[in-house]
C-alpha cells in the first residue's frame, strides 16, 4: 500500500513540474511576443543634430591663433543598429568642413532605442552655425535630411554693416574712408578686429568696446596715399581667442560694376558762381545721386559750427538763395532764423543710391554764403 502512494506521489510531482515548465515556456513566448511587438513599433527617427567647442583641446599656433576643436553628434531611434550614416558638414558659405561615410552608429547606454554618432573636427575659422547633409541607409531605403544647426549660445555676429564711403576734401587732397559697425552678442572677449584690404598686404585695426556680454565696434577707414578707394574683396577679421577667428568677406564694386581697380566714389559738388538770389553748383554723375542736403555752419572764431540743414528730395543745380533760407532746419526739425547780411558758410552733401549694397556720400569744400536784404523795425 505504501509502495502505491508512493508511485502516485511521483506521478503528481511529475505532472506538477510539467505543467509548471509549461508555464514557464508560455510565458517566455508570451514576453517574447510582446518584446518583438515592441521592437516592430519602434520606428527609424532622426532626431537631432548637436554641436560645440572643446576650449580645453583647442590648439594653439605659432601666430597664437587658435584651431577650435568642434565636437558634433548625431542622435537616431531605431529598435537596432542596423542601419548606416554618411554624412556632410558645410559653413555658412556652403565650404565642406567634414566628411564621413558609412558610419555604423552606437548604442546610447541612458536612453532606450537611442543610437548616436559622435565625431569631432579642428578648423581655425569659427562657426555659430553649421549646415549639414545626412543619409540613412536601412532596411534597403535610404533617407536623407538636410538642414543647419544655429548655437545660440556662442558668440553670434548679431550685426555688420559697412559704408558709406564718404568722400571728401582733406589736406588739400580728395580724402576716400569707409564706415565699419559690428556688434557681437555672447561674447566674452575680442582679441583684435582687423579689416584687410583686397591686396592683403595690410590691414586696419577696427576699434572695440566691451559691454558685458556684448562687442560694439566701429571705425572708419581710408587710404592715407591714395586718391582712391580700391575695388575688389575685402576681409573682416575677428580674433576670439580659444573660440577661433570670425571671418566674413565683403566686396566692393563701383557705381560702374568693376570688380577691381580705383573707385572714385560720389563726386563732389562745387560752386561755380554765386550772387544776391542764387548759387550755381556742378554737379556730376546726376542719375546715381538719391538726394542732397546743405549745411549751413556760422564762425566761431576760426572754427565752424553747424547751425541746420535744407534737405533736398532731388538734387538741384541752381539753388535759390530765398528758399534755401526758409528751408534750413536745426537737429529737432525747427527752422533757424538766420540773419540778413551776415556771412555763413555752406557744405554740400550728396548721399547716393545704393550700388552693389553700398551707399556713398560726398562733401563738398565750405563756401561762403549771404542773405541779402532788410528788416523794418517798429517801436
Amino acid at each position: 500500500m505504501t509502495k502505491y502512494f508512493f508511485i502516485i506521489f511521483i506521478l503528481l510531482l511529475l505532472i506538477t513540474c510539467k505543467t509548471t515548465i509549461k508555464k514557464e515556456e508560455s510565458n517566455k513566448k508570451s514576453s517574447d511576443f510582446k518584446s518583438n511587438i515592441f521592437e516592430r513599433d519602434v520606428n527609424f527617427e532622426f532626431i537631432e543634430f548637436d554641436f560645440s567647442i572643446v576650449e580645453d583641446k583647442s590648439v594653439v599656433s605659432d601666430e597664437e591663433i587658435y584651431n577650435v576643436n568642434y565636437n558634433i553628434s548625431f542622435r537616431f531611434r531605431n529598435r537596432n543598429n542596423n542601419f548606416f550614416v554618411n554624412y556632410k558638414l558645410f559653413d555658412e558659405n556652403n565650404n565642406v568642413l567634414l566628411e564621413r561615410k558609412n558610419v555604423k552608429p552606437i548604442k546610447d547606454k541612458i536612453k532606450k532605442n537611442n543610437f548616436l554618432i559622435t565625431d569631432n573636427f579642428l578648423d581655425t575659422l569659427y562657426h555659430s552655425r553649421i549646415k549639414y547633409y545626412l543619409s540613412v541607409e536601412i532596411d534597403n531605403e535610404k533617407k536623407e535630411y538636410e538642414d543647419e544647426f544655429l548655437n545660440k549660445l556662442f558668440p553670434l555676429l548679431d550685426e555688420f554693416s559697412f559704408g558709406p564711403i564718404i568722400t571728401k576734401y582733406e589736406d588739400n587732397k580728395v580724402n576716400f574712408s569707409l564706415l565699419i559697425n559690428l556688434a557681437l552678442k555672447n561674447c566674452r572677449e575680442v582679441k583684435w578686429i582687423h579689416f584687410i584690404p583686397p591686396s592683403l598686404d595690410s590691414y586696419w585695426n577696427i576699434p572695440w568696446e566691451n559691454n558685458f556680454f556684448e562687442i560694439i565696434a566701429s571705425g572708419v577707414i581710408y587710404e592715407k596715399d591714395k586718391n582712391f578707394i580700391e575695388n575688389g574683396k575685402y576681409i573682416l577679421q575677428i580674433n576670439l581667442d580659444k573660440y577661433g577667428i570670425i571671418q566674413k568677406e565683403i566686396e566692393i564694386v563701383d557705381f560702374f560694376n568693376n570688380k577691381t581697380g580705383p573707385n572714385y566714389g560720389l563726386p563732389i559738388a562745387s560752386e561755380i558762381e554765386a550772387d544776391k538770389n542764387h548759387i550755381r553748383l556742378d554737379m556730376n554723375l546726376l542719375e546715381k545721386i538719391d538726394f542732397m542736403e546743405i549745411w549751413l555752419f556760422s564762425h566761431i572764431g576760426a572754427n565752424l559750427q553747424k547751425i541746420g540743414v535744407a534737405k533736398y528730395l532731388t538734387p538741384i543745380e541752381i539753388v535759390s538763395k530765398k528758399e534755401l533760407k526758409n528751408m534750413v532746419k536745426d537737429d529737432f526739425d525747427n527752422t533757424v532764423k538766420l540773419k540778413y547780411n551776415k556771412e555763413y558758410t555752406y557744405k554740400v552733401y550728396l548721399y547716393s543710391k545704393e550700388f552693389n549694397n553700398i551707399k556713398y556720400v560726398s562733401i563738398s569744400d565750405p563756401f561762403p554764403i549771404k542773405f541779402h536784404g532788410f528788416s523794418f523795425f517798429s517801436f
